[in-house]
C-alpha cells in the first residue's frame, strides 16, 4: 500500500462488487471445468446456494434456520428446502472456494499489505470434534494445521489433516511444505515447541527457509545447527496466592494473608537470522507475536461452526471439510477488509488511557459486609494444619500488606489513568459480515448498507496491558487451550 492510495468505502464497495460479480455464471463456469458438464437453470440459483454454503459456517445456526431465513426474502415461487439446496451445494466445487479466498486475499493485500521485507507466517495445529468415519459414540479428534499471516493479521491456509494425524503436526507441516514450496519464499516461519527437531531445523536450511522455532531447555545436540543462532532469555513473572484458611496454612510456622509466588520462565529460541539484520531483542519479538495465531484459533471456536463439526450425509470425505475451513476463511477475510477499512477511514487510534479505580486500605468490620454468603465450608471438618518451609526457597516471599477487601466506601475512591491499547471487538465485526452476506454475495453492496452495519456491529474496547490472567487447563493434567 502507498502513501498515494486513499483509503475510502466506495473502493473497498467498488473491489468486493468486481470479486462477486456475476457470481453465478463463474460458479457454472468451475462446475462445467471440474466436472465436465453443463448446468441448467432453475429455480434455485448457485448464488443462493453460495450464500446458503457461507452462513452454514456460523455458530449455533441449524440449516433449518438458515433455509428458514433465506425464504422470508423468497417469493412464494422461488421457496427453497433444504434438500433441494443440499443437491445444489455439492455440486459447487472445491477450486471455487479456493478462487474466491484468494481474490479476497489479494484484494486486502492490494489496498492493506504494507509491503514487509519478510512476511511473518506462524504455523501451528489446532483440533474439532468430527465424524468423518461416521461410528456412533466414537469421539473423532481431527487436526487442523493454520498458517497466520502476522504482518497481515490474515490467514494464509486452514488445512483438514483428520483424525489420523493427531499429535503429527511436525510430519504434516513437511509434507506441506513439500507441496507448496512456492508459498515460502520469502517468509519467516514462527514455530512453537511441538516442532522441535534437530532434522526439521536442517531440512529448513537446505530449503533456504527463514525461521524462529523455540525449543526445548534440555535440548543440547546443536553440533548440525552450528550456522544457527542460538538465544537464551528468562522471563520472570510474579503472582500473589490468597490464604484461604489462615489459621490451617502456614509458612515457617507464621500466618500469612497471602504469598508472593515468582514465576521463572526459561526460553531457548534458535533461528538462521543473521544477528545484522535481527538482532536477539528483535527475534524475541518475532516469536511474541505467534500468539496471534492462537487468538486466530480462539476466534474460529467461538464464531464459526468448527469445534464441533459433524456432516449428517453417510459419504463423506475430507474434501467437506476442507471447503468447511475456506468458506471460514472467506467470511474472516471480509470481516478483516472491513475493519481496516473502519480503522483507516475514521482514523482510530490503537492507544489510550484507561482509568482505573485505586482504593485506600481500610479495615471493614464484618458487620460492614452484607454481601458474604454462607457456604458448605463452615460445616466442613476442620482441616489439618499444613506448615510449609521456605527457609532455602527463593520462589515465595510473605507480602506483610493486607488484601484489599472487595467492599469499598465510595468515598475511598482515587483515579489513577494508565496506558492501554484500544482493539475492535472481532466477533460483533463477524457478525456484521453475517448480517450484510446477502448483499455482498449479490454483488449489490452499497456505501449506505456498509456504514449502517458497521456503526452497529463494530465495537472497540481498551484493554490494559499490565493485567495478566493465568490461563488455566479446562481439563487437569492436561495441555491448556486458548
Amino acid at each position: 500500500m502507498t502513501e498515494q492510495n486513499i483509503i475510502t468505502y466506495e473502493i473497498i464497495i467498488n473491489k468486493l462488487n468486481e470479486v462477486f460479480n456475476d457470481i453465478e455464471k463463474t460458479i457454472r463456469d468451475f462446475i462445467k471445468k471440474n466436472y465436465k458438464i453443463k448446468t441448467r437453470k432453475t429455480k434455485l440459483t448457485f448464488t443462493e446456494t453460495f450464500i446458503y454454503s457461507i452462513l452454514c459456517t456460523e455458530i449455533n445456526k441449524t440449516k433449518s434456520d438458515i433455509v428458514n431465513e433465506l425464504n422470508v426474502l423468497n417469493t412464494e415461487e422461488n421457496k427453497i428446502n433444504r434438500t433441494t439446496i443440499y443437491e445444489k451445494e455439492i455440486k459447487i466445487p472445491f477450486e471455487f472456494y479456493v478462487f474466491v479466498f484468494q481474490k479476497l486475499t489479494k484484494l486486502y493485500n492490494d489496498i492493506f499489505d504494507d509491503e514487509h521485507i519478510k512476511k511473518l507466517v506462524a504455523v501451528d495445529g489446532t483440533y474439532n470434534n468430527t465424524n468423518v468415519f461416521n461410528i456412533k459414540e466414537l469421539l473423532e479428534t481431527s487436526l487442523n494445521m493454520g498458517f497466520f499471516d502476522i504482518n497481515n493479521e490474515i490467514p494464509i491456509d486452514l488445512t483438514f489433516n483428520g483424525i489420523k494425524n493427531k499429535n503429527n503436526e511436525l510430519k504434516v507441516l513437511i509434507d506441506y511444505i513439500n507441496n507448496n514450496k512456492e508459498k515460502f519464499t520469502n517468509v519467516i516461519l514462527v514455530l512453537d515447541r511441538a516442532y522441535c527437531s534437530y532434522k526439521f531445523i536442517n531440512l529448513l536450511n537446505k530449503k533456504n527457509i527463514n525461521f524462529v522455532c523455540r525449543f526445548r531447555n534440555n535440548c543440547k545436540n546443536f553440533e548440525n545447527c552450528k550456522n544457527n543462532r542460538i538465544i537464551k532469555f528468562t522471563n520472570l513473572s510474579y503472582e500473589n496466592v490468597e490464604n484461604n484458611n489462615i489459621e490451617n496454612h502456614l509458612i515457617d510456622n507464621k500466618k500469612f494473608k497471602s504469598v508472593k509466588i515468582e514465576i521463572k520462565d526459561e526460553y531457548t529460541l534458535i533461528t538462521n537470522l543473521k544477528k545484522d539484520t535481527y538482532n536477539d531483542d528483535e527475534i524475541k519479538n518475532i516469536y511474541h507475536k505467534r500468539w496471534d495465531i492462537e487468538v486466530f484459533f480462539k476466534i474460529l471456536k467461538n464464531n464459526f461452526n468448527f469445534e464441533n463439526l459433524r456432516f449428517t450425509n453417510n459419504k463423506q470425505t475430507t474434501d467437506q471439510y476442507n471447503i468447511h475451513n475456506i468458506k471460514i476463511m472467506i467470511v474472516y477475510m471480509l470481516s478483516k477488509i472491513f475493519e481496516k477499512a473502519h480503522h483507516k477511514i475514521n482514523n482510530i487510534k490503537l492507544d489510550g488511557t484507561i482509568v482505573k479505580r485505586k482504593f485506600k486500605n481500610k479495615k471493614i468490620k464484618n458487620t460492614d459486609i452484607s454481601l458474604h454468603k454462607k457456604t458448605k465450608q463452615t460445616k466442613k471438618k476442620k482441616q489439618q494444619l499444613i506448615n510449609v518451609n521456605i527457609t532455602n526457597n527463593k520462589k515465595i516471599c510473605i507480602i506483610n500488606e493486607p488484601i484489599i477487601t472487595n467492599k469499598v466506601h465510595d468515598n475511598l475512591k482515587i483515579k489513577n489513568e494508565t496506558k492501554c491499547i484500544i482493539k475492535p471487538n472481532k466477533s460483533m465485526i463477524i457478525k456484521g459480515i453475517y448480517a450484510m452476506i446477502r448483499p455482498i454475495i449479490n454483488g449489490k453492496l452499497t456505501k449506505d448498507i456498509v456504514v449502517k452495519t458497521l456503526q452497529i456491529f463494530i465495537k472497540y474496547t481498551k484493554i490494559d496491558t499490565t493485567i495478566n490472567k493465568k490461563r488455566i487447563c479446562k481439563t487437569p493434567f492436561k495441555k491448556w487451550t486458548a
